[in-house]
């Protein structure tokens, strides 16, 4: 057979790290493996060489089996606020890679949601057995924020049951909300609850929610909860206390469910009881999972308990089971936690010092509590990801990096630590495209313990709807995934089913085209440009710098799960084609090209966006005005080789939106050749692009 030859990879893409300038942010990690056969070598190294990241020692070698972490971390001391961004450069023997670091200093706390969004599938009349869910608000710093919900749509079927709260630091606070689909018919339905909170520096934030309505032709399937549990034993506690799960449906007769406990490793020592059972939405069936460690030598083993509806064999799922046997004697704790479908599961857990007895942990168990195995979700709708782990011992490991990958080529997620009693790492998975079967691997890395991956398996159905790519908000002219943006800057936002078709817009520009509109930080913007994969807009004038902001897409009524946004006072970028070269004008409107380059002490105007607000009030997507001229409150350089070049002209192009303009002088001993230009604001460079220089022609002889 011949082999396939190494590749480079790694994951994820982007690393965000944020804090409020008080509290260290938690590790991240890159993970560098080899998706072909043999071996591969790489080093790594810093483009810009910045202090504040810092790079930990991973081994130089990776094949495909045994894949390797470089250790990032972000080291906040001395920082001002700000936005502060640098990209790992991996270098190897099968090619390379970049993969930007970014942080945000907010200067004060901020809110976060886990998940993002919730997806509720339902049968038409049927109702739904586990219609009462919750998320967590969480926060950065030191500080105790209180918050407020309210419903943004969702009415008839959507209740908010927790409409305000305190969070703080160390303790994540619950909002409930219960939906009740029994007068839907067949469709889709969107809503939002709206987390508010003063003192913040990314407040308000929206948590979706879909609610997906099928014909009650369509099979019931089962919906157990929690997706997964963990157990702990020892030599002196062989057998723990039985965990129940819930078994959910959506069904107003009741149907007989069957449950059968599998194990993979270690024999039989997973059970489940009672085998059979009745479930219907208005009385879900329960069970209750025990182990038995006995003969068993310390370690960890995987198993699962399945379930399955009379009448539909095909629609098992699966919920993850993980068994640890400790090298000591200890007794395990009993913690109760809300999982992320909202029910309540049992977790066995242990402290974080070595048990009694002698255990020293040595490696990482992750275990899949997010989705069951075998689950199936439609494309394009907020999808939970969840990851628990604990050391060999049975203690949680809270200072891991963990990352998700896809089969079916989605990009990437790094899971964020959102439970720190329970260990658990969540982030939300929009899928991308429908898969008949998609693995979802989550390899989980911590210092000083060996790594570990949970796997499971499910497919993705076909579900044509919006969606908006993480980090898919970038600036127009200088485009990095993840940097900053100012205020009335022109963005590109990318992503699919954003709109039925292409439409080029004209002034005055719309904030709806096609049933499409993009709404950030609660203010909808003007469009310039849409289509299925991509939309031009502008970011509203109304917003202010140095804060995060939500984006959202809404088509045609379905909405996007939300991703943010960091917005800075200027991030100036230049018209520039793909090689570099500036896009400008002489003097005559004629532009500058090899064929006609500029010269020394010539006049050139060059084009801009992100130059930040100007001292003449311009409103969002409005035309600039030409008397009087709108200049940047934040003066540019532009220099030229190095040296600063004389600006006659700065600010907003007349009659038109977002773009800027700079009218300035080639210095007159600027040498021959293709001569780098760069604009700066406040310290703030643009992209790098290039000028064409020649000598003036000599002037014809008399």
């Amino acid at each position: 057979m011949i082999g396939q030859p190494s590749r480079l990879s790694v994951a994820p893409t982007i690393i965000s790290f944020s804090t409020d300038g008080t509290k260290q942010p938690g590790p991240s990690g890159i993970q560098v493996g080899n998706a072909g056969d043999g071996s591969i070598t790489f080093s790594t190294s810093l483009v810009k060489g910045s202090s504040w990241i810092k790079l930990g020692n991973s081994p130089s070698v990776v094949t495909a089996d045994s894949p390797a972490t470089i250790p990032v971390t972000a080291a906040i001391g001395g920082l001002a606020p700000g936005d502060y961004r640098d990209v790992v450069h991996i270098d190897s023997t099968a090619g390379s890679a970049d993969v930007p670091v970014t942080l945000l200093v907010s200067g004060g706390p901020t809110l976060d949601l886990s998940p993002a969004g919730s997806l509720f599938t339902v049968r038409e009349g049927q109702g739904v057995s586990n219609g009462t869910r919750s998320f967590e608000v969480l926060t950065t710093g030191s500080t105790t924020i209180d918050w407020t919900a309210s419903l943004l749509g969702g009415s008839g079927w959507l209740t908010l049951n927790t409409p305000s709260g305190t969070v703080t630091p160390d303790v994540p606070s619950n909002v409930s909300y219960t939906v009740d689909p029994s007068k839907l018919a067949t469709g889709d339905y969107y809503a939002r609850i709206h987390i508010d909170a003063l003192n913040t520096t990314n407040a308000p934030l929206d948590f979706l929610v879909v609610t997906t309505v099928a014909a009650a032709t369509t099979p019931a399937v089962p919906d157990p909860s929690p997706s997964g549990l963990l157990f702990v034993v020892s030599p002196g506690a062989l057998v723990p206390p039985a965990q129940t799960i819930q078994v959910n449906t959506s069904s107003a007769a009741q149907l007989t469910f069957l449950a059968a406990a599998n194990t993979f490793t270690g024999g039989n020592w997973l059970a489940v009881a009672p085998g059979t059972g009745l479930t219907s939405s208005g009385a879900p069936g329960k069970v209750s999972a025990t182990v038995n460690g006995a003969g068993l030598a310390p370690g960890i083993y995987q198993g699962g308990i399945s379930f399955t509806l009379q009448g539909n064999p095909t629609g098992v799922r699966t919920v993850n089971v993980v068994l640890i046997v400790t090298a000591g004697s200890q007794s395990p704790t009993l913690i109760s936690r809300v999982s992320l479908n909202g029910s309540i599961g049992q977790t066995q857990r242990s402290g974080l010092a070595p048990a009694a007895g002698g255990c020293t942990p040595s490696k990482l168990v992750a275990l899949q509590t997010g989705l069951v195995s075998n689950f199936s979700t439609p494309a394009g709708w907020p999808t939970p990801l969840a990851i628990q782990l604990a050391d060999d011992c049975g203690g949680p490991v809270g200072n891991a990096s963990v990352v998700a990958t896809f089969s079916n080529g989605d990009a990437p997620i790094s899971l964020q630590l959102s439970d720190t009693k329970n260990a658990v790492y969540s982030a939300t998975w929009n899928p991308r495209g429908a898969a008949s079967q998609v693995t979802v691997s989550a390899r989980a890395t911590a210092p000083n313990l060996q790594a570990a991956t949970a796997q499971i398996i499910g497919t993705i159905s076909p579900n044509r709807v919006p969606i908006l790519f993480k980090h898919g908000t970038i600036h127009n002219l200088n485009p990095q995934a993840g940097a900053p943006l100012a205020p009335g800057t022109i963005v590109q936002i990318y992503g699919s089913g954003l709109a039925p078709g292409v439409l080029q817009t004209g002034l005055p520009l719309p904030t709806n085209v096609s049933g499409t509109t993009v709404i950030i930080g609660g203010v909808e913007a003007p469009l310039y440009y849409v289509s299925d994969g991509q939309l031009n807009a502008q970011l509203p004038l109304e917003l202010s710098a140095a804060r995060q902001y939500q984006i959202l897409i809404s088509a045609n009524g379905a909405l996007t799960t939300p991703d943010s946004v960091n917005l800075e006072p200027v991030t100036p970028g230049v018209a520039a084609l793909v090689d570099g070269t500036i896009i400008a004008q002489h003097i005559d409107g004629s532009y500058v090209t090899t064929a006609a380059p500029s010269h020394p002490g010539e006049v050139l105007t060059i084009y801009l966006a992100g130059m930040g607000l100007t001292d003449v009030t311009v409103k969002t997507g409005e035309q600039s005005p030409s008397d009087p001229l709108a200049h940047p409150t934040v003066q540019p350089t532009v220099t030229v080789n190095g040296e600063n070049a004389e600006i006659g002209f700065a600010g907003l192009t007349p009659q038109s939106v977002g773009l800027y303009q700079i009218n300035f002088t080639v210095p007159a001993d600027a040498p021959s050749g293709n001569l780098k230009l760069v604009v700066s604001q406040a310290g703030v460079e643009s992209n790098v692009s290039t000028v064409v220089v020649q000598p003036a022609p000599a002037a014809p002889a008399k």
